[in-house]
Protein backbone atom coordinates (compact mmCIF):
# COMPACT_ATOMS: atom_id res chain seq x y z
CA UNK A 1 0.00 0.00 0.00
CA UNK A 2 1.42 3.34 -0.92
CA UNK A 3 0.88 6.37 1.26
CA UNK A 4 -1.08 7.94 -1.09
CA UNK A 5 -3.81 5.26 -0.38
CA UNK A 6 -3.78 6.38 3.70
CA UNK A 7 -6.01 9.20 4.94
CA UNK A 8 -5.24 10.55 7.91
CA UNK A 9 -8.18 11.24 10.77
CA UNK A 10 -6.43 14.27 11.79
CA UNK A 11 -3.00 15.89 11.17
CA UNK A 12 -3.17 18.34 14.59
CA UNK A 13 0.11 17.90 16.34
CA UNK A 14 -0.63 15.41 19.56
CA UNK A 15 0.99 16.08 23.19
CA UNK A 16 0.43 12.39 23.45
CA UNK A 17 1.13 9.35 21.77
CA UNK A 18 -2.01 7.50 20.35
CA UNK A 19 -2.67 3.77 21.40
CA UNK A 20 -4.86 1.55 19.32
CA UNK A 21 -6.40 -1.03 21.18
CA UNK A 22 -7.43 -3.65 18.57
CA UNK A 23 -10.19 -6.40 20.15
CA UNK A 24 -12.28 -8.86 18.55
CA UNK A 25 -12.38 -10.55 15.36
CA UNK A 26 -13.79 -13.50 13.62
CA UNK A 27 -11.29 -16.11 15.61
CA UNK A 28 -12.68 -18.55 18.09
CA UNK A 29 -10.92 -16.49 20.34
CA UNK A 30 -13.14 -13.57 19.94
CA UNK A 31 -14.55 -13.37 23.51
CA UNK A 32 -10.60 -13.87 25.03
CA UNK A 33 -9.70 -10.83 22.82
CA UNK A 34 -12.62 -8.72 24.65
CA UNK A 35 -11.89 -9.50 28.12
CA UNK A 36 -8.04 -8.62 27.64
CA UNK A 37 -8.84 -5.66 25.60
CA UNK A 38 -11.21 -4.50 28.31
CA UNK A 39 -8.36 -4.77 30.95
CA UNK A 40 -5.85 -3.33 28.40
CA UNK A 41 -8.52 -0.52 28.40
CA UNK A 42 -8.93 0.19 31.86
CA UNK A 43 -5.40 0.30 32.84
CA UNK A 44 -3.64 2.26 30.36
CA UNK A 45 -2.78 5.70 31.76
CA UNK A 46 -4.87 7.92 29.89
CA UNK A 47 -3.66 10.77 30.69
CA UNK A 48 -0.22 9.45 29.25
CA UNK A 49 -1.98 8.05 25.65
CA UNK A 50 -4.19 8.74 23.30
CA UNK A 51 -6.15 5.17 23.05
CA UNK A 52 -8.46 4.69 20.52
CA UNK A 53 -10.49 0.90 20.77
CA UNK A 54 -10.80 -0.73 17.44
CA UNK A 55 -13.45 -3.36 17.92
CA UNK A 56 -13.81 -6.06 15.19
CA UNK A 57 -17.28 -8.33 15.37
CA UNK A 58 -17.43 -11.72 14.75
CA UNK A 59 -19.05 -11.00 11.15
CA UNK A 60 -16.34 -8.74 10.72
CA UNK A 61 -17.53 -5.67 10.98
CA UNK A 62 -16.81 -3.12 13.10
CA UNK A 63 -16.51 0.57 14.28
CA UNK A 64 -13.16 2.49 15.65
CA UNK A 65 -14.65 4.72 18.53
CA UNK A 66 -12.38 7.51 20.57
CA UNK A 67 -14.22 8.29 23.68
CA UNK A 68 -16.12 4.80 23.14
CA UNK A 69 -18.19 6.59 20.59
CA UNK A 70 -18.24 5.44 16.92
CA UNK A 71 -15.96 7.73 14.82
CA UNK A 72 -15.68 5.57 11.51
CA UNK A 73 -17.30 2.36 10.88
CA UNK A 74 -14.48 -0.60 9.16
CA UNK A 75 -14.56 -4.18 7.68
CA UNK A 76 -12.41 -6.45 7.64
CA UNK A 77 -11.72 -8.57 4.45
CA UNK A 78 -9.36 -11.37 4.25
CA UNK A 79 -6.52 -10.73 2.30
Amino acid sequence: MSDNNLTAVDSAPRAKPRVAVLFGGRSSEHAVSCVTAAGVLGAINKDKYDVVPIGIAKSGSGCWSRGYRPVVAVRVVAA
